[in-house]
């Protein structure tokens, strides 16, 4: 559910989803130098592979030189596996050798195309975030030499966070703590934690040059591309999910991302029959999950509400009463088996 709504998102903004390959060669990698800059967690396959940590390389390499910059910009992304050999992993899925990857690349022709595109992905990230409803904040950090910042999004955390924040009483705008010592509106600061788990990163034209990789400009000569990286761990993702919502059992997903929209639970002497309970209650179409098991409705509702349904329909006996259960809401609604509820 979440890789199928980055789909859709990114897609409506014309990015095109492309397979990268688990191996890489290193070359490329020495190319821009991060392959000594991440040696330590690039695992490495023999001498001349890797297995893929990222693919900012790997998506230039693919651009190649003959492009034009009438067909500029241009976006790619990926939704796929990655390893690192992560030194410390942790938490679970929260840091892994092995994850879930939506990692994305804008190739552009000048500054100008490239800021106006960085605007874009931000808001589809942000309306991304929204859907599934997640408490997430901003923070800014400097790439290299880029003048203006780049984003990257987290949930603040009191016990589990790595990341160091600086969040400005007066602003309100937040700043990545082993970058910045203070606000640019010279606004009190305090230090704060949370995890991070997606970034919008501004490349300029580093890894274009590094790699010999241009496209063809107006003029008909050659320029390095600009290029955007973007990504959210989907794996960590998960994980970030339960940490801000599951701190009981009573926990569940957004109905964006919910394994099932709504969760039917029968009682065992209910003369109504599924197909009927499904038609009568518009749920044809959504994703339902069926709880028939021979064991108290009590029972089954509890444990439900660990697989995080955001919505639980109680058939009571002789099949004539329905409750809703709308477990965001924290409200429960009865109906005649005749009525008709709408989601």
């Amino acid at each position: 559910k979440i890789s199928n709504l980055l789909r859709q998102i990114f897609i409506e903004l014309g990015c095109r989803e492309v397979i990268f390959p688990i191996v890489q060669e290193r070359k490329i990698w020495n190319e821009s130098g991060r392959m000594n800059k991440y040696e330590k967690t690039i695992k490495e396959i023999d001498a001349n592979f890797i297995f893929s940590p990222s693919h900012e390389e790997l998506s230039t390499v693919m651009m190649g030189e003959n492009v034009s910059y009438k067909d500029l910009p241009k976006t790619m992304f990926s939704i796929g596996h990655c390893f690192r050999k992560e030194i410390r992993p942790k938490n679970g899925l929260l840091r892994s050798k092995e994850f879930v990857l939506f990692d994305g690349y804008t190739f552009s022709s000048d500054l100008e195309q490239h800021n106006k595109m960085y605007d874009s992905l931000k808001l589809r990230i942000e309306l991304f975030l929204r859907k599934v409803e997640i408490p997430f904040e901003d923070v800014f950090f400097k790439t290299n030499d880029e003048v203006s910042l780049s984003d990257e999004f987290v949930v603040r955390t009191g016990h589990i966070g790595e990341k160091r924040i600086l969040h400005c009483l007066a602003c309100k705008n937040n700043y990545r703590a082993s970058q910045f010592e203070a606000c640019i509106c010279g606004g009190e600061t305090v230090l704060q934690r949370g995890i991070e788990f997606a970034d919008l990163i501004r490349n300029g034209t580093a890894f274009a040059e590094k790699s010999n990789k241009s496209f063809v400009n107006r003029f008909g000569g050659k320029s390095p591309y600009y290029m955007l990286s973007f990504g959210i761990g989907i794996s960590k993702f998960l994980a970030v999910l339960i940490e801000t919502t599951a701190q009981t059992k009573d926990f569940y997903w957004s109905a964006t991302i919910s394994p099932f929209g709504v969760v039917i639970i029968p009682h065992k002497d209910s003369k109504e029959s599924l197909d009927e309970i499904l038609v009568n209650n518009r749920l044809i179409g959504m994703d339902v999950l069926i709880d028939d098991r021979d064991l108290s409705i009590g029972r089954r509702i509890e444990e439900n509400k660990m697989l995080g349904i955001p919505l639980m329909l109680v058939v009571k006996k002789g099949g004539e009463e329905l409750e809703l259960i709308n477990r965001k809401a924290g409200e429960n609604m009865h109906v005649n088996s005749m009525g008709s509820l709408v989601f």
